[in-house]
């Protein structure tokens, strides 16, 4: 009898409990550290390739002439992503008298976004070529790049391109060879993969915010299921908010809160927990109110204002001003709670949003 009312008692418990956790997302905050993921992408793999055509100017010979003259091109690129690098080989043919092939090795890394299907990036990379007039059949030099995607269907690419061809001794001169010029070129898919994120990969990045160093290198070491499980236990039962209880209200939400930030805002390559704004809403709840406007010079961005009154670290108003646009994933660039990232309001934003700063 007594055992059986025992077990009344902890599922009365458990039931009462799950209750009330939906409403305990405005008393439960965790104390953040300075950690960052970089564990969070689901990198695709993939293999593409490039069609390329372009013309330049080019220091070299032509009729057995030493001069700069118009050179253009035509290649062929492939563009591997086995993961979180871009490697980029290619081959060129230089149509002009002499004819010049080439090949090249590189990388290639993305500068900039300016909108979801846009990217500027940037190539470097080894060079090998022969232009039929040199001393040596195969000469070395390297290939710069600078250029535009469109992610349309197909992709279309535009380049500012330069290379550098060593030296030539022309007369009594050594001269460099050299080829600079415009390429534009249509991408299409030959393969493509997912590697998805591992559990442990998604729950590192979910738990660097709150965990400490010494806790991190302790959860890099673990090799085995039974290890990572054992490592959860121990480090959420240092944070059992009622540790009387079979219950640990603050890991159920915060797991909670993590699987909002993941459906809410994950893209194909990051999950939603990687975010700013994500990590916002895992470490401090639901914002107790919220306000969303428009930038008056630009409405492609939109700023998200997060309230939080008297919850976090004693603060009556604690403020997080996040900026979405295009690839931005919630971006925070103001807070006025101490040690959170936080920079100068945005001139774009809009009077209304204005009065709480």
């Amino acid at each position: 009898m007594r055992s059986a009312a025992t077990f009344t008692i902890v599922l009365w418990q458990l039931l009462f409990s799950s209750l009330l956790l939906a409403q305990q997302d405005s008393t439960i905050t965790f104390e953040p550290t300075s950690g960052t993921s970089k564990t969070s992408e689901a990198h695709p793999r993939v293999l593409e390739g490039i069609l390329t055509a372009g013309v330049g100017l080019y220091e070299g010979y032509n009729n057995g002439v030493f001069k700069t003259h118009l050179s253009p091109d035509i290649g062929f690129d492939f563009l591997a992503r086995p993961g979180g690098l871009n490697l980029v080989f290619g081959a060129k043919v230089g149509i002009g008298t002499p004819i010049s092939t080439g090949v090249h090795l590189g990388l290639r890394e993305t500068l900039l976004r300016p909108t979801e299907k846009t990217s500027i990036f940037g190539e470097a990379a080894f060079l090998f070529f022969d232009d039929s007039v040199r001393f040596e059949e195969v000469g070395f030099g390297f290939r710069g790049v600078v250029g535009s995607r469109f992610d349309l269907s197909p992709a279309i690419e535009v380049r500012l391109a330069g290379e550098y061809r060593g030296k030539r001794t022309v007369g009594i001169e050594n001269k460099i060879l050299w080829w600079a010029g415009l390429e534009a070129g249509v991408a299409f898919t030959l393969s493509s993969a997912t590697s998805p994120v591992s559990r442990k990969d998604s729950l590192r990045s979910a738990l660097i915010y709150i965990a400490k160093p010494e806790e991190l290198a302790a959860f890099d070491a673990t090799r085995s299921t039974y290890a990572l499980e054992e490592w959860l236990d121990e480090f959420w039962r240092k944070r059992d908010l009622t540790p009387q209880t079979p219950l640990n209200e603050a890991r159920l939400q915060y797991e909670l809160r993590v699987q909002k930030a993941n459906q809410r805002y994950s893209r194909p390559r990051k999950l939603g927990i990687s975010t700013d704004v994500g990590r916002v809403l895992a470490i401090y709840g639901e914002p107790d109110a919220t306000e969303n406007e428009y930038s008056v010079y630009d409405a492609t961005y939109r700023y998200e204002l997060w309230v939080y009154r008297s919850r976090v670290r004693n603060i009556p108003t604690a403020l997080f001003l996040l900026e979405f646009s295009g690839t931005l994933d919630g971006r925070q660039i103001y807070s006025n709670v101490p040690g959170e990232l936080s920079g100068p309001i945005p001139r774009g934003l809009p009077k209304k949003m204005q009065v709480w700063f």
